[in-house]
């Protein structure tokens, strides 16, 4: 077994031994117990009742019975799953329990029933429990609407006397049930606490068993005519439907027949130090005899007493016991443990407030409760002396606005839940601590006001003070205002006029004590601006590997951030591949949205290689220049402009090509011939164009098929072909004289070129 949370065993002892051994213990003051009826829901090798032990895990009994509306297994600790089982049409419910509780005909199912006989020796009976269930909510409505219900039903066996139900809030007869005994539960659908001092507690998901929730221990009394036979029935139920468990659990030998000294008088039950109480047995036992023990040792001066006076003087604190000797032979006995409580071993309360610039310094003292309050103290009033304090006279009226020069000392009312009455001590200190002072600027803008979300505040000023995250911080809009916490700002956010400054405070407070002020200066600052947001550049892949990107800001400041796609931070990035690249420039002095976002677009280009094609004939050459590349190209011939079209006429015998990259990636130049008719030549030998020749790059002067030279009169004089190439200017041995000629050029596609020439002596 787990040794922190509550376990169940349904079939470690048997039906009977759970009435003798468990319930009745060794008590000699019943007889003839006999199990009547049992009834449990229908699970696998387990009942819906049985015995259970606490494990040591703070639950209030060590150990009992437990009857459940749902599985058995499902009773054990932690609270880490919903209890809610037994959807069973044949798990009906139980029409006692109905009419004991007022519920219709019906309106249970999921009973579980352990119901005995037995025969008491003594006139009263009395036994201790907890009533645990899924439908206790913290702060859900559905506490104040919904219970399962349970009984312990007794009337005498064999007649026809209607069963009592004893399992009743004291002093009542009203059943309990989750809606009968619950605290406050706030909200519009809430509803204020019902007998609440007998609510036990919420439990967390750690809890000693698997319930949200659970009563304080109560003990149920019935008075019974000694060797009469009684049945009793214990019953518990679902109410409507299976949904949503509850459980019960009796304390292990809290069967009391005859004597009943009530629950232990130990934590929020102790006596006060000053007490005397009395602890009492019933009328009927008077003409017994009775004998009282401390710590196990008689009390010889109480013999045969029905009372026993107890104090701190008389005996103090521990464990208290009677013993009566009933006159049918059988012994009845009880104990109680006993603790007293010193109601004045407190230290002293603080509220420490800041100082205000002016004024007095203001003190809400109610802020104080929740401190009390965990010292299971109740407030009877805050008093400027101990006197008043202990009289509880002239009471402080104004404790929400309690107002003070110079640190001082108050006095509070207090008493335990047990009624214990005491005075502690509540010092008032004025703390004059302030931060130094922190700008804060924004650049959002909406309607030419300059805009600060105040939660983004709250949150600079605890970056900028080292502040643990979630610290208590609120603004104001004076430091006077925030030292006495008054006039808080509530606003989501806080609007100026645009290029303005001014401050409000920041009040640091742990818990209700304020430990520093904060002056908060708000300012407008400038946001980055782009020339451009989005911008196409180019990757040369004939250049270097690598480009720069530079954002263009129109106001550049070192101090903005830059946050790229790549993950880079600096203001320029070097990139080597093509693609979508983003920055966000951002100026680290605004509290928020201020950043603008450029996109770089990078594109790859290069220059071109380039050729080209030569048509037509001597005057009339048309040259297409090709270029390859990826880029975006233009072209120019010789020194002509740059064009986007690459057709050009040629009209000199040496050119030069141009192929710009319009991408900035560089210039590419070819040069060429074409073929040159020379328009004269000199036939004297003198080593200087003693010849006419074609000039001109081989491949264009192979497509002439041949040339015919021709004098004014149009006598041919020479045939020049691939075998006999230039033209000395002789005609049949004879030197021509000076003078104009005429040639004509076939080329091998069919086409001619006519023209002239002049020979000069």
């Amino acid at each position: 077994m787990q040794a922190q949370y509550v376990t169940t065993a349904p079939n470690f002892y048997s039906e009977q031994e759970l009435v003798e051994t468990v319930l009745f213990g060794d008590t000699e003051c019943v007889e003839d117990i006999l199990i009547t009826n049992t009834r449990s829901g229908n699970f696998p090798n387990a009942k819906t009742f049985g015995f259970f032990e606490s494990n040591n895990s703070g639950f209030p009994f060590e150990s009992g019975l437990v009857l459940s509306t749902g599985q058995l297994s499902n009773v054990d600790g932690p609270n880490d799953n919903l209890s809610d089982d037994g959807n069973d049409d044949n798990w009906v419910g139980d029409s006692d329990l109905e009419n004991a509780v007022g519920l219709s005909p019906g309106e249970t199912t999921n009973a579980t029933v352990f119901e005995f006989q037995f025969t008491p020796k003594a006139t009263n009976l009395s036994f201790r429990y907890i009533f645990a269930s899924e439908e206790y909510q913290e702060g859900d409505p559905n506490t104040c609407i919904y219970s399962d219900a349970f009984a312990f039903l007794i009337k005498p066996a064999n007649t026809q006397a209607q069963f009592e139900n004893i399992a009743v809030i004291p002093g009542t007869n009203e059943p309990v049930l989750v809606t009968s005994v619950h605290p406050e539960i706030p909200g519009n659908n809430g509803c204020p606490a019902e007998n609440e001092e007998y609510f036990g507690q919420f439990n967390n998901t750690n809890a000693p068993t698997n319930f949200n929730g659970r009563t304080a221990v109560l003990t149920a009394n019935a008075n019974v005519i000694a060797n009469q036979t009684y049945d009793i029935k214990l019953v518990i139920a679902d109410e409507t439907n299976y949904r949503y468990d509850s459980a019960v659990f009796i304390e292990a030998n809290s069967f009391n027949i005859g004597a009943d000294l009530g629950q232990d008088l130990t934590g929020n039950n102790a006596l006060c130090e000053g007490d005397v109480f009395t602890l009492s047995l019933p009328e009927e036992q008077a003409g017994n005899n009775i004998t009282w023990f401390y710590e196990d040792t008689e009390i010889t001066q109480n013999e045969n007493s029905l009372d026993l006076e107890i104090s701190q003087a008389d005996f103090g604190a521990g464990s208290y016991s009677v013993n009566v000797e009933l006159a049918n032979g059988c012994s009845a006995s009880d104990s109680i443990e006993v603790e007293f409580i010193n109601p004045n071993n407190y230290d002293d309360l603080i509220i420490t407030q800041c100082e205000a610039e002016t004024g007095l310094t203001r003190f809400n003292l109610e802020l104080i409760f929740p401190e009390i309050n965990q010292l299971n103290l109740l407030s009877n009033g805050f008093y400027t002396s101990l006197n008043d304090a202990i009289l509880l006279q002239s009471p402080i009226q104004n404790t929400q606005n309690y107002e003070v020069l110079t640190n001082t000392q108050l006095f509070v009312a207090v008493q335990n839940e047990a009624g214990c009455q005491t005075v502690l001590n509540l010092n008032l200190n004025i703390n004059p601590t302030t931060l130094p002072s922190l700008e804060v600027s924004t650049c959002k803008i909406e309607n030419d006001q300059i805009v600060f979300n105040v939660s983004e505040l709250i949150s600079r000023v605890e970056i900028n003070n080292n502040l643990p995250n979630n610290s208590n911080i609120s603004l104001f809009n004076t430091q006077t205002d925030a030292a006495n916490n008054i006039n808080e700002i509530s606003e989501t956010n806080l609007s100026l006029p645009h290029d303005t400054s001014t401050s409000i405070f920041a009040r640091i407070q742990n818990f209700y004590n304020c430990t520093a002020t904060v002056e908060v200066i708000l300012s407008s600052t400038e946001i980055p601006d782009l020339s451009e947001p989005q911008t196409e550049t180019f990757l040369c892949l004939n250049e270097s590997s690598q480009i720069e990107l530079v954002p263009s800001l129109e106001n550049e400041m070192n101090n903005f951030n830059y946050n790229w796609s790549t993950g880079a931070t600096t203001p320029t990035i070097l990139v080597d591949e093509s693609g979508s690249y983003t920055v966000e420039i951002s100026n680290p002095e605004s509290l928020s949205e201020c950043f603008v976002t450029q996109t770089f677009n990078v594109l790859v280009s290069e220059t071109a290689s380039i050729s080209y094609n030569l048509t037509g004939t001597p005057e009339n050459f048309e040259v297409e220049i090709i270029a390859e590349g990826v880029g975006d190209y233009e072209y120019a011939l010789n020194t002509s402009a740059f064009k986007d079209s690459n057709l050009f006429e040629v009209s000199a015998a040496q050119n030069t090509i141009f192929v710009r990259d319009k991408n900035g990636c560089g210039l590419t130049s070819l040069e060429f011939q074409v073929i040159d008719f020379p328009q004269f030549f000199t036939p004297n030998n003198d080593g200087y164009n003693d010849v006419w020749e074609v000039n001109g790059p081989q491949a264009q002067r192979e497509q002439i098929k041949f040339i015919q030279i021709f004098d004014r009169y149009g006598k041919r004089l020479a045939r020049l072909d691939s075998s006999n190439t230039s033209w000395n200017g002789v005609f049949n041995g004879n030197s021509l004289p000076s003078g104009d000629y005429w040639y004509v050029v076939e080329f091998k596609d069919g086409q001619t070129y006519t023209s002239h020439l002049t020979l000069k002596r």
